[in-house]
Formats: structure tokens, sequence, C-alpha cells
């Protein structure tokens, strides 16, 4: 890794504040990238900064609970409602009843990003960035074993191949959410999920929770998972159309002299020449006041601290640092549907 010290910069402003801006800005290159779980890291990262780890600790049963419940709803309306929704989506498919039994298996998948997206806040507020960064994989890797291996096996067992792509994805899930526990147990943060009525008023009523704040937290969990699930939905071909039609607006804030910093602009520029459609916008930091005092409140929007370049937004996610050989997958798979298909 590399370190970018703001100190020995004699051209470099003095950072906003002390506790903000440390002296030393670290260019290590963990790309550790914020899950839809931003608001609750944010959340409990200053709960455990004003009242403590136990503070904290209570404020993730409370909030796992309150989940965990909405996504049990979500999911079991979500997989009543199948035929609803395929018919909504995809009204005259030739194949609307695979559709509503595909969908049917995949929906509780929401429930398990969900969850994840929790865990990772939980990480990344314990400053446990590789496994919420290695997670996604996880999917990759059973898609594609889904597609090699399960596929043939379920054409030969006469059973249509498409559904082991469904399988895939629950199996994905499954992962996905599996491997965040270990990580949990090993902070000592794994969540408690109250299960009588008395635990989940409890948290409901919790002063994080209680909040109108803390209740909209849960919901934006949930819907922005349930956005996403649905936005990846259509075919390539759509969503690489949609590509072509809306502009998307990638914000890099950099230093002069950090080699990863380097790195990621030359990257973007290849990015830019092959897309014209992504619009990208960048922020030194180290030699001009105002575009550092613009970093300090782009990363507080976020849920974040300005303490390290490269950093870079696009829409509501966050990457801290930059490593070329993951920078295709890590700005373009992980963030917006148009995004992924300007890599494509």
């Amino acid at each position: 890794s590399c370190e970018c010290d703001v100190s020995s910069r004699d051209d470099a402003p003095a950072p906003a504040s002390a506790e903000a801006h440390p002296a030393s800005w670290s260019c290590d290159g963990r790309a550790a990238e914020l899950l839809p779980s931003q608001p609750a890291a944010a959340s409990m990262a200053a709960t455990r900064a004003r009242d403590g780890d136990d503070a904290t600790g209570d404020l993730i049963d409370a909030v796992a609970t309150l989940l965990s419940w909405a996504l049990l709803l979500t999911c079991v309306v979500g997989v009543a409602a199948a035929p609803a929704l395929v018919w909504a989506m995809g009204s005259g498919l030739e194949a609307f009843d695979s559709a509503v039994w595909m969908t049917r298996l995949m929906f509780p998948y929401i429930g398990f990003m969900s969850m994840v997206a929790l865990a990772a806040g939980i990480l990344n507020t314990w400053k446990r960035f590789a496994v919420p960064a290695v997670t996604p994989v996880l999917l990759n890797l059973s898609v594609i074993a889904a597609a090699w291996w399960g596929a043939p096996y379920f054409k030969a067992q006469g059973i249509e191949p498409v559904y082991a792509l469904a399988v895939g994805v629950m199996v994905g899930g499954v992962l996905q959410a599996a491997v965040q526990i270990p990580a949990l147990a090993a902070i000592g943060r794994v969540p408690r999920i109250g299960l009588l009525p008395a635990s989940i008023v409890r948290a409901w009523r919790h002063p994080g929770t209680g909040a109108r704040t803390g209740r909209r937290l849960v919901l934006a969990v949930v819907a922005a998972v349930i956005s996403r699930a649905f936005v990846t939905g259509p075919p390539s071909w759509v969503r690489a159309e949609s590509a072509e039609q809306d502009p998307v607006e990638l914000v890099l804030f950099w230093g002069r002299g950090c080699p990863h910093c380097e790195a990621e602009r030359a990257f973007l520029e290849e990015l830019q020449a092959d897309h014209p459609a992504l619009v990208i916008r960048q922020y030194e930091v180290w030699g001009d006041a105002a575009n550092l005092q613009l970093f300090v409140e782009t990363a507080a929007a976020a849920g974040v601290e300005a303490q390290a370049v490269p950093t870079t937004f696009i829409g509501d996610r966050v990457w801290i640092g930059f490593i070329s050989a993951i920078g295709d997958e890590q700005l373009a798979r992980h963030s917006s549907t148009a995004v992924y298909h300007l890599s494509n």
C-alpha cells in the first residue's frame, strides 16, 4: 500500500478539522465499497463514537429485529404475489408459469441481501472492509457454477436448464449471508434478533429506531435492495439501451502525487473514451481548498469521512482507494445499472 501524507506537501491546504482529516491521507487501495447500508453504517458509527460499543450493540439488535420481521413480511407477500408481479413486469410472457416459479424461488434473495447490507454496515463501523468487498464474488461463482454444472444436470433430469440459474442465485444469496456470520462473530457483533412480541416492541421503541428517521432506515434498506433487484432484472440489451440514453455521473476526489489516484484517473480516461454517457467530474483536493471543502461536504452527505484519496462517488455508492486490477470490476459491476453496461 502507499501513503499519501498531506503534511509533507507544502502546497497542500490544511484539513478543515484534525478529526475529519488526519495528517496522513491513506491511499491503500482497499476499494471499500459501501453497500446500501451507508445510512446504517453512519448511524452506527455515530452511536459508537458517542455512546460506546454496548450502546451500538443494542442499536444493532433493534435494527436487526425490525429489519428481519419487515423482510419476512416482504418476502412472504412477494412469494404469494409472484403471479401479479410477473404480470405487471412482463405480461404476455410465453413462459409465464416458469417466470412465476423462478420469481417465487428467487424473491427471498431480497431478504438475504438486506441482511448482508446490514452486516456490511456493522463491519464497516468496526473498520472491517475485506468481507463486504469480497462478498459479491460469491454470487458470481454461484451463477457460473449453476450455468456450468447445474444447467446440464437439470437438462439430463428433464428439467428446464434455466431453472438452474434461479437456484444459483439463491445459493449465492445464502453464501453471501453465511460468510458474514464468522466476520461478525470475530468482533462480537452478531445481531440478536428478537422473536417474541415483547422483543419486537422493545426494538420498535429503541431510541435509534423509535425515531421516524430510524424506522425510515429499516424501510430504506429493504427498498434499496428491492429496487436494485428490479433494476438489474431486465435483459442486457434493455440495460445497455438505458445506459446509452441516461448519463451517469462519477465524482472523483484525488491528490496530485498519489499513485493510486493517477492509476484510477488513467482507468477512467479509457472508460470514458469507450462510453461517452459516463460523465466524470474530478476534484484535486491537495492543492485547492475549495475542492477540499467540497470533498468534506460530499463525504458527509454520504455518511463517510473524507480522509483518503482517491475517493469515488457514483450515485449513492462510495469507493475509497483504487487498485487497477479490480478497477473495472469495482467501479462498473457494483455501481448503477448504466455504469455496469459502460464496462461491458
